[in-house]
């Protein structure tokens, strides 16, 4: 009768070794073919699970779930409530309502538990889900649990470290730009070579902005190009966005919004953005994450009229041209066409992020 229990683990040697005679499940010979099929998949699995059995929600667990008891009892048989006491407020409404037929997600839930003799703050990411027998009636919920809170911890310590790391970077740029006024000189002249500094490193710090806002030294496009471009918009609707919010690392995403920087600059001084008919459309595509596929980026500008070329280049095109796509390892192009502006750059889509 306790063929169903095979090759599971120290949790099948407790359910042998439980008095079922008092249970409300009664003796595991006469359980339902579903409850020992469910069990016995259960048990032979080392994601932890659990399941919580009948209206009493008699719980039955495999061995990567009885880690997560810490120091309780041995709770096999046991009602839930009696096991998890110390969080029942915060637990019995979902597994109610999984007991009424509608499963629950939720990622890194927060509780206090005293499983080990003392309270402490954990967090999980589990599915509670309505176990049905041959005829659909709900006669168990079968939870499928990880904790969460090693990493939870992790990522609350890194957002600390950012934060400490974004005021002092500020603090940086602040005495950077100090230096530069008293070496250069004050100037109302934006064209001047203080005033075109102070912008740039205005842009970088920025772009540092993102960066310690993203994921693990991560930003996403759409949040990059916002992020750059929002201080050089005029006060109506000129720019327009296209594209997944892949996600870009630490050099190329300061190597955009420097990129970007410099294209609404002179957006401001010669094209769209200081047209009142002109407008940006900034778009991006590519293929499948990871693959060889092409990825593209386009600056497009309309409504300007034609732009003719700059007799000179400086730093700006330089780094549009030749500092941009040689983070992404790809190729650039700008042409001072008929109406406007347009830039565009090419790579892969294994070469973003890596």
């Amino acid at each position: 009768m306790f063929n169903f229990l095979a090759g599971g683990g120290t949790c099948a040697e407790l359910i042998r070794a439980h008095d079922w005679s008092a249970s409300p499940l009664g003796p595991p010979e006469q359980w339902d073919p579903v409850l020992k099929a469910t069990v016995g998949t259960m048990l032979g699995s080392l994601f932890p699970m659990c399941m919580f059995c009948g209206p009493d929600l008699i719980m039955l667990y495999n061995d990567g779930y009885a880690s997560m008891l810490g120091r309780k009892p041995v709770a096999i048989g046991q009602p839930m409530h009696e096991v998890w006491s110390d969080i029942w407020d915060q637990v019995e409404p979902m597994a109610k309502h999984a007991l009424a037929g509608e499963p629950t997600f939720i990622e890194n839930y927060e509780i206090v538990t005293d499983r080990n003799g003392f309270p402490e703050q954990a967090w999980f990411t589990f599915c509670l889900s309505p176990v049905r027998d041959e005829f659909g009636t709900v006669f168990a919920v079968f939870n499928t649990v990880v904790e969460t809170t090693q990493t939870v911890l992790a990522k609350q310590r890194i957002e600390l470290v950012n934060n400490e790391l974004a005021h002092r970077m500020k603090n940086t740029f602040s005495v950077v730009n100090a230096i530069a006024a008293q070496t250069f000189g004050m100037s109302e002249d934006k064209d001047a070579p203080q005033a075109r500094f102070a912008s740039r490193l205005s842009a970088l710090a920025k772009a540092q902005d993102v960066l310690i806002g993203g994921t693990m030294g991560r930003a996403g496009i759409r949040q990059i190009v916002e992020g750059t471009l929002a201080a050089h918009l005029p006060d109506r609707d000129a720019l327009f966005l296209e594209g997944p919010d892949w996600q870009l690392t630490g050099r190329q995403v300061f190597a955009l919004a420097l990129a970007l920087h410099e294209l609404a600059t002179n957006a401001v001084k010669y094209g769209a953005f200081g047209k009142p008919t002109g407008s940006v459309a900034v778009r991006w595509s590519g293929g499948a994450p990871g693959s060889d596929e092409p990825f593209k980026f386009l600056w497009q500008e309309s409504g300007v009229g034609r732009v003719e070329e700059p007799s000179r280049k400086g730093f700006g095109s330089r780094l549009i041209t030749r500092i941009l796509p040689g983070e992404f390892g790809g190729d650039a192009a700008i042409d001072y066409g008929a109406d406007g502006v347009t830039f565009s750059f090419t790579s892969t889509m294994r070469k973003l992020s890596a």
